[in-house]
């Protein structure tokens, strides 16, 4: 979802209108802040704003796919160390939770539900990583399910809900505070699901 505010003197226009998936793109944000700052201090005009914008969509491009997969599969086994996790247990992790971010950015693509698209790849990746990790002869295979949907933990929503909320936009900030609750409940589902299947203890 975004949201739009255009004010001018007295008065503001509010619009909001639904997005497709866009990930997280720091270099593009910060393209952007510094855009609208200089539109607020009127130092661009209409077209130039346009042209701006273009150019920021053309040479701002995401990162591959497969290395974001990479990244994931890194720092979900990493984290899954931090919580406890045997060294049996990071490759399948790291596998797991990489195939899970490539399910995810196929969900997504397909324009899923996003709080479907997290419960599937919860499930599909903590299923996947009990499987592996047993297979490797991990001791903490509930740690290594855990770890393995990391990936689906909105932080970033979060954030930004915690800061619409501190500069006075509470409506704003209490909508993606609802969201991260609800992602964090069909990621705890999709879990649940896993292993009740496995007929783990919780």
């Amino acid at each position: 979802m975004l949201s739009i505010t255009l004010e001018l003197d007295e008065q503001k226009i509010n619009r909001t209108s639904k997005n497709g998936p866009i990930g997280v793109n720091e270099n593009l944000y910060r393209q952007l802040i510094n855009v609208v700052s200089r539109t607020e201090q009127r130092a661009m005009t209409v077209p130039d704003l346009r042209a701006h914008l273009l150019r920021l969509r053309r040479d701002t491009r995401p990162h591959p796919d497969w290395l974001i997969a990479l990244g994931v599969g890194v720092a979900c086994a990493a984290f899954g160390r931090l919580m406890g996790a045997d060294w049996r247990g990071v490759v399948p992790i790291f596998l797991a939770s990489g195939l899970g971010q490539t399910l995810r950015w196929k969900l997504a693509v397909r324009h899923i539900n996003v709080f479907v698209s997290a419960g599937l790849v919860a499930f599909s990746s903590s299923f996947f990583c009990a499987l592996a990790s047993g297979w490797a002869g991990s001791r903490t295979v509930p740690i290594d399910m855990t770890a393995a949907v990391l990936l689906l933990v909105p932080g970033v929503a979060l954030f930004n809900a915690l800061y619409d909320i501190l500069e006075g936009r509470p409506t704003v900030g209490s909508a993606r505070a609802v969201s991260v609750i609800i992602m964090l409940a069909f990621m705890t589902a999709g879990v649940w699901m896993a292993q009740s299947l496995l007929g783990m203890s919780l």
